[in-house]
């Protein structure tokens, strides 16, 4: 699971040994340090095994915007209901990659159904659709508020023995043992303006995800791994650190990144991009504090970046997309 997501099942129930267990080499191929989906899902298995009944709607609950990168800043940011779920529809896989989503409309009802991978086992498959469904109503919380009468919650799984606690975590009617699990919503909502809406933001946080998707869908799960730590680090990592924190060698990260014809230098220089845009955007920090979030010692190397990814420099793209238009 992404590190963050892993970060909260640690926060809350990492003082058992058996759960540091789960999430720690125990639910790793030793020979394969980078997690893929499907060693995620081993992962998962274990966690099942050791959790409590519920924990999937525990940790959904626990789910922040922040804990979804890209994706919570672009479903916080989106100008509509109808976009956020399009946006979902279209990355929600890239931080929940045992769930593909699918948006079917109707003259009654709109429906994001979950279409599962087959990467799951039976034992997970609740609490990650409890988790995934607790998640995205509170991400959704701008739009849907707190009434249930416009909402509708199926599942694919019979009513578990807790089910009279999905009341604590979830809004809207609920349904259980139906075809697939899904989130159907008036059709009437679609057009539910956010306050946070943020054209500018939208777009940058949809451009790191349609990134983050490519990755995953065509440049493997090693350069996969790296754009989400780069997309969440605080700090831009080293290549010695962020080969530590996928327990290989530089030496192995370095070959491994060039056998798919990417290079570490290249994927931070992605990532800085990226960050620099919604720091820019977001306007709290002077260009030179930026440069040095980024990792960037000199404040005229940043400026240096700035007009080869933008043609101008920062202080100058922060005026265009403060003032709505695009640099060219």
């Amino acid at each position: 699971m992404p590190s963050s997501y892993s970060a909260l099942v640690l926060r809350e129930w990492g003082a058992s040994p058996e759960v540091r267990e789960a999430l720690g080499p125990g639910g790793r191929d030793p020979d394969s340090p980078v997690i893929d989906v499907r060693q995620q899902a081993a992962q998962l298995s274990k966690l099942a095994s050791v959790l409590p009944p519920g924990w999937g709607l525990k940790l959904g609950a626990l789910f922040d915007s922040a804990a979804h990168g890209p994706l919570g800043v672009g479903v916080q940011s989106a100008a509509t209901l109808s976009d956020a779920l399009d946006l979902i529809a279209s990355y929600g896989h890239v931080r929940t990659p045992f769930i593909r989503f699918a948006i079917c409309r109707n003259s009654s009802k709109v429906m994001l159904r979950f279409i599962d991978t087959g990467i799951l086992d039976e034992a997970c498959i609740i609490p990650i659709h409890e988790a995934t469904l607790v998640g995205i109503q509170s991400t959704l919380r701008n739009f849907i508020g707190p009434s249930s009468r416009f909402i509708s919650i199926e599942t694919c799984f019979p009513a578990p023995d807790y089910a009279d606690r999905y009341r604590e975590f979830l809004t809207g009617e609920l349904h259980f043992s139906r075809r697939e699990t899904s989130l159907s919503f008036d059709p009437g909502m679609l057009t539910k303006r956010s306050p946070l809406a943020d054209p500018e933001l939208f777009q940058l946080a949809k451009g790191q995800l349609q990134r983050l998707a490519h990755a995953i869908d065509t440049e493997g799960a090693l350069v996969a791994q790296v754009r989400q730590r780069l997309s969440a680090a605080e700090e831009m990592p080293t290549l010695p650190e962020m080969a530590s924190a996928l327990r290989i060698s530089s030496r192995t990260l370095v070959r491994r990144l060039g056998e798919v014809g990417a290079s570490y230098r290249s994927l931070v220089d992605d990532a800085r991009r990226a960050r620099a845009e919604m720091l820019l955007k977001e306007g709290a920090l002077t260009a030179e504090e930026i440069g040095y979030r980024l990792g960037y010692s000199d404040s005229a190397n940043f400026g240096r970046s700035c007009r080869r990814w933008f043609g101008c420099s920062g202080g100058e793209y922060r005026r265009r997309l403060l003032s709505g238009r695009s640099a060219d």
